[in-house]
């Protein structure tokens, strides 16, 4: 399995592998011709397109899936699926370089791997703020924006924090800068500040009532893992 979390700000991004209907499979590349590697820049099909085989393809169209070449991933949102028979399918994906905050697509220079890149469709689920709403989306739009459904209205602020094993809180993660304390094996949790107001105020001329919420969320995997 995969797991990932992104915050920024006012919005908390968590991926996983996809285990509906049934367990995600990784889709393994089926290369060209050749003995060249890693492969030139781009895919193997087409600028956004994979060449994929496998018995167990699950990807559809509105799919977030990653890409991975060895050691290196990027999430791909898929804009098309053709089978071309037997185990073998042609996949584009959009030309969005970021979804959900993380590199997509070949952004940075990456290339594929003639024997170690793979794809696996993930099951994303976003919490954010729009306006005064907040939302929650486990599917993406075409454009790479969240597709989200209204989970609570009249919502003043949202604040949400990363606390890593050093203590320090942030806004966002970063693991491309140079501070190697606040990379994704630094996270304990997530830290959520919010602030609600009701619909009405109480009287005429009244303020509304407000109130203040604080959660923070320490995965039991990520525990489990630092203290096996």
């Amino acid at each position: 399995t995969v797991g990932a979390l992104f915050v920024r700000s006012d919005t908390v991004v968590i991926l996983s592998a996809s285990f509906y209907p049934a367990e995600s499979k990784p889709l393994d590349l089926d290369p060209p011709a050749g003995t060249d590697n890693p492969l030139p820049p781009g895919g193997t099909c087409g600028a956004r397109c994979l060449d994929l085989t496998s018995n167990d393809f699950d990807l559809e169209v509105g799919d977030l899936a990653r890409l991975q070449a060895n050691d290196q991933r990027r999430l791909i949102l898929i804009e098309s699926a053709t089978k071309k028979g037997g185990n073998k399918w042609a996949v584009t994906f959009t030309d969005a370089t970021e979804i959900a905050g993380q590199w997509a697509g070949f952004t940075d220079g990456f290339l594929l791997d003639r024997f170690g890149t793979f794809v696996q469709k993930l099951a994303p689920v976003v919490y954010y703020l729009d306006e005064d709403r907040l939302m929650r989306a486990t599917s993406f739009a075409l454009d790479g924006s969240p597709a989200g459904d209204v989970m609570a209205e009249n919502v003043k602020a949202l604040d949400v924090k990363v606390v890593f094993t050093d203590g320090d809180a942030v806004d966002h993660l970063d693991a491309r800068d140079a501070d190697p304390t606040n990379d994704f094996d630094d996270i304990v949790g997530v830290r959520i500040r919010a602030e609600f107001a009701s619909a009405a105020p109480p009287r005429p001329g009244a303020n509304v009532y407000t109130r203040v919420y604080e959660w923070q969320f320490s995965p039991r995997n990520l525990s489990y893992e630092r203290n096996r």
